[in-house]
């Protein structure tokens, strides 16, 4: 019957011969009947009649998780994946096995078709990435791990020495030639609690994951900023114009309110030596636009983006951490937004900063 069968399955040679994959057509007792090119080439000490389990794997006895034993067992399709000795190289290999039932015109099963595919350079990827997700976490715990030591660890006496300095700037007649030196300490905690806060947000929107968008009203959100930086204004004495149409709504995340903050104290400390601020906001039915408009010194081109980057500070005798801005930036990044800087005609700034109404999940990312 074998040799029937192999009389029968020669007519499909050239189809096989052509196929990218080893094929090998097999009798129930596990030898060859038929190969094709693909598998001369990969085997050429393989014979036809010799059993594959010794033939391929150098066994005595067939394979426990063998495929084609499997499928002269109970006559269904069945995969699995072996690593061999690639004879042609001396090299290990990875295959992903296929073996489907051949049956006769009464229903028996006659042999088995196998297919095997190369899969050593996906398994290596995989095991790569794998690697590469495991160096990463590792990487998120230790990162994790130094931001709550210096939450804590440095956060805490920063903010008793903090404290300490604003107790005693109080009554600064009592402090004599070493008021100046407080100041200084006062100003020097200030920054460096501020620069422990910004890490702090910084790091936990650029490992965000979950990401729960919600009904929010811009409109609103932009004047409660601006009355809480009310007293910055006054102080600096700059005036803010405002263009804000009423109930102007989005989806998004209550991080959107640190991001817009961040950019308007920005314009307040470089720009605002123009003594004024315009901030106007469009919509239409896809997105939103919010512009944010100085007439300051401005921004050169070669800092355009560059005031985005982590720590780059155009002006370093003004106070910041130079994080702000890369805070608002990754924060309207993950709703799918932009913030551009273009010169103001008028000479200044002008940001802006663009919204989809409903944030998309693919086109929202983080820049790292």
């Amino acid at each position: 019957m074998e040799e029937s069968l192999k009389r029968k399955l020669a007519v499909y040679q050239p189809l096989i011969d052509a196929a990218p994959d080893i094929i090998h057509i097999l009798s129930p007792d596990m030898r060859i009947i038929l190969r094709n090119k693909r598998s001369r080439q990969w085997f050429p000490r393989l014979r036809i009649g010799e059993h594959c389990y010794r033939g391929l794997h150098g066994l005595e006895h067939r394979c426990p998780h063998c495929s084609v034993r499997r499928v002269f067992e109970d006559g269904c399709r069945h995969e699995h994946e072996s690593s061999i000795g690639e004879q042609q190289h001396g090299k290990k290999i990875i295959l992903h096995s296929t073996a489907s039932p051949i049956f006769s015109e009464d229903g028996k099963i006659l042999a088995a078709l196998e297919i095997l595919r190369d899969i050593t350079k996906r398994k290596q990827m995989e095991q790569e990435l794998r690697e590469t997700a495991e160096r990463l976490e590792r990487v998120n715990r230790i990162r994790e791990l130094l931001l709550r030591m210096v939450r804590h660890d440095l956060g805490t006496p920063v903010g008793a020495i903090l404290n300490t300095a604003e107790y005693l700037l109080e009554e600064p007649e009592q402090l004599g030639r070493f008021r100046e030196d407080i100041e200084d300490i006062y100003q020097c905690s200030t920054h460096i609690l501020q620069l422990i806060q910004d890490a702090d947000l910084l790091s936990k929107v650029m490992t965000a994951s979950r990401l729960v968008f919600q009904d929010m009203d811009i409109s609103m959100l932009l004047t409660s900023i601006i009355q809480k930086l009310e007293p910055v204004l006054k102080q600096s004495g700059v005036s803010l114009e405002t263009h804000i149409p009423p109930r102007l709504m989005v989806k998004g995340l209550p991080i959107l309110k640190t991001a817009f903050e961040n950019i308007l104290v920005n314009g307040i400390k470089y720009g605002g030596t123009g003594g004024r601020l315009v901030l106007s906001v469009w919509a239409n039915s896809r997105k939103l636009s919010v512009e944010i408009k100085d007439f300051g010194p401005g921004i050169p081109d070669e800092y355009k983006e560059k005031i985005f980057e982590q720590f780059e500070r155009l002006a370093t005798d003004t106070p910041g951490t130079g994080l702000g801005l890369v805070i608002a930036r990754q924060s309207v990044g993950l709703h799918g937004g932009t913030i551009e800087v273009r010169d103001n005609p008028e000479g200044g700034a002008v940001f802006l900063v663009t919204l989809p109404r409903v944030p998309d999940a693919v086109s929202c990312s983080i820049n790292v």
